[in-house]
């Protein structure tokens, strides 16, 4: 642990903040995964200079940096022991649009960035569902990119440049070269090597037609031959493990002219998935999402007014963005060769319904019961599109034998299946069988060729699966990039490479305390309506802020805690407007801003 003086002493050189009491640190212990470490410290950096004193720092004193952003990794990759660095206060501005690339601070919330573009007439086409949460830098790390990518691609092809601190703590820029002569010399070395190993190479060229983010994008090394290009392309996906971002430029797009248009379809032959997919990608669909049969009965408890058909094998939702009338019109045509059941969903209102819910599946399934969690172990995982109908069934027949309940759906165009078993989490009774979900799923998927990441980045919960999915000599060039750009480990530590087990440093068991608070997924979806985050300019404050310290001072403080004074000032800085209730109602309907009125009126047992 670091020592009160030192802490001191470190606080003088930083110009942003630096949090350090039990409870700041309680605050940053989780994210959307399923672990917890309580960190020795937070800094929420306000300049260039902060972030590589930071650095410095933590060289100096052995202990890692986890960079967060908007706290909502699936996968334990904003979570660590050492040095939180939130760069969610400072760090929040759009630098610069031209008339085909903007340039950003990591900070920013990909909607706001979406919103500042749109202004420019102009859209950065890999979104997320959860863009109106989720923050650049982070969307970067994980190669996030959304159903979007059926037709625009992910959003490593936008990737132009990015500047970013290095482990050694000083400042790297790929559209200047600043600081990339460093690394030049070792990464042609390894650049040739790889290229030259013909059995890893046809490995890799086999998986090339399956979307993946499980682990660094080491195809950049035959795509990019100018180092500037390859350090980009390799920040892409890396989750905070080579460089500590801070300005991010990407390519962007005109906007469509024309507003979406969605259908939703209901499939009644998993079989007839391939040749769907192939005929609305020849329509030139913007979008092809799927929600399984599983978690259709799901929705439809949930959503009775949308007439969802629960015989279904799954619901397809497409949305064109180009030439759209015309397109309905050979859409609707094609449908013909196609098993279908219930009524086509045509209807604009309910589309907009529709889609919300299925931006919402994953917090949905809090639902299922008062003391289970779909708290993510495996998530985001793919295969070929061919194979998305055997897949399927093998995940069905897998929870079925296990007696977990689990969610199915995710982008089908890119034979993405996001998968979240929903598991008993105020006891320690499905621990273990985190493993056994774990293994038998991504024996399946492996079957198929497929990647236990797609979107969501590689991670504590995935890295013990590489060799795996890779093989032994593979899985060796992915550390030697690890060590040419942070051979201390000092960047996010443990978290691509980790020998600990997928169960170990979990939050469970938790216990729950009401209603209220016990269905939050901590997705974050409420925060950017709440009127104590923006006023304190984000990082520990904000609606699941709250709800997690009400959780640590009920279960963990004792009444002679010497914090007990600011844990209660800070906890009232709610203002209980309800925005968070409100935004929740149609997701899994947690009410925080009641489970504050509780709080403060003694309620909570």
């Amino acid at each position: 642990m670091l020592n009160k003086n030192t802490i001191n002493e470190f606080k003088k050189q930083i110009e942003g903040d630096v949090l350090d009491k039990r409870f700041q640190r309680e605050v940053y212990s989780t994210d959307a995964s399923i672990y917890k470490f309580v960190p020795e410290l937070i800094v929420l950096p306000k300049t260039k200079q902060d972030i590589q004193k930071t650095v410095k720092f933590a060289r100096e004193n052995k202990i890692g940096i986890t960079c967060r952003a908007a706290g909502t990794s699936v996968a334990g990759t904003s979570v660590g022991p050492g040095i939180i660095l939130d760069i969610t206060r400072y760090f929040d501005q759009v630098l610069e649009i031209g008339p085909d690339f903007v340039k950003t601070q990591p900070g920013v919330i990909y909607d706001n960035l979406q919103a500042k573009l749109a202004e420019k007439g102009l859209f950065l086409p890999p979104v997320p569902a959860s863009s109106r949460t989720c923050m650049i830098g982070g969307n970067v790390a994980t190669k996030a990119c959304g159903g979007g990518a059926v037709k625009y691609g992910t959003l490593d092809d936008f990737i132009l440049a990015i500047e970013f601190v290095d482990a050694d703590g000083d400042i790297v820029n790929t559209e200047t070269g600043v600081g990339v002569e460093k690394f030049k010399t070792k990464l042609e070395a390894l650049r040739q090597r790889i290229l030259n190993d013909k059995k890893s190479m046809a490995i890799m060229n086999r998986k090339a037609d399956v979307q993946d983010a499980s682990i660094y994008n080491i195809t950049a090394f035959d795509k990019y031959v100018d180092t500037n290009e390859l350090i980009a392309h390799l920040m892409m996906g890396s989750i905070g493990t080579l460089g500590i971002f801070t300005e991010i430029k990407l390519k962007v797009a005109p906007k469509p002219t024309e507003k979406p248009v969605s259908w939703a379809v209901f499939l009644s032959d998993l079989y007839q998935i391939d040749n769907f997919i192939k005929e609305v990608k020849r329509l030139g669909c913007s979008g092809v999402e799927l929600v399984d049969k599983v978690s259709l009965e799901l929705a439809s408890s949930c959503f009775p007014m949308l007439g969802l058909s629960k015989e279904a094998e799954g619901m397809f939702i497409v949305q064109f963005d180009e030439n759209i009338e015309a397109t309905l019109k050979e859409f609707e045509n094609s449908l013909k060769n196609f098993k279908l059941v219930g009524e086509v969903i045509k209807d604009a209102e309910k589309m907009a319904k529709i889609w919300e819910l299925r931006k919402c599946l994953l917090p949905l399934t809090a639902k299922f019961s008062p003391t289970t969690k779909p708290l993510v172990s495996i998530d985001d995982v793919g295969v070929r599109i061919k194979d998305i109908p055997d897949l399927l069934k093998d995940l069905r027949k897998i929870f079925k034998d296990l007696n977990i309940q689990v969610a199915l759906y995710g982008h089908a165009g890119t034979g993405t299946i996001h998968i979240d078993p929903v598991i008993e989490a105020s006891t320690t009774k499905h621990v273990k069988t985190i493993k056994k979900i774990a293994d038998r799923v991504y024996k399946a998927v492996f079957k198929y060729d497929g990647t236990t990441s797609t979107e969501h980045g590689g991670g504590r919960c995935r890295s013990m699966y590489i060799k795996k999915q890779w093989g032994g000599k593979i899985t060796k060039y992915l550390k030697e990039i690890k060590n040419i750009f942070d051979p201390t480990d000092v960047l996010n530590p443990n978290t691509m490479f980790s020998k600990a087990k997928i169960y170990d440093n979990i939050k469970l068991p938790m216990k729950p305390l009401g209603i209220e608070e016990w269905p939050c997924m901590e997705c974050a979806y409420c925060q950017n309506k709440c009127p104590a985050w923006i006023t304190a300019k984000k990082g520990e404050t904000g609606p699941k802020q709250f709800k997690n310290l009400i959780r640590y001072r009920m279960l963990n403080v004792k009444e002679n805690d010497s914090e007990l004074p600011e844990i209660e000032e800070q906890i009232r800085k709610c203002v209980l407007c309800g925005m968070c209730t409100k935004t929740c109602d149609t997701i899994v309907g947690a009410k925080l801003k009641e489970f504050n009125e509780m709080y403060r009126d003694k309620k909570i047992k």
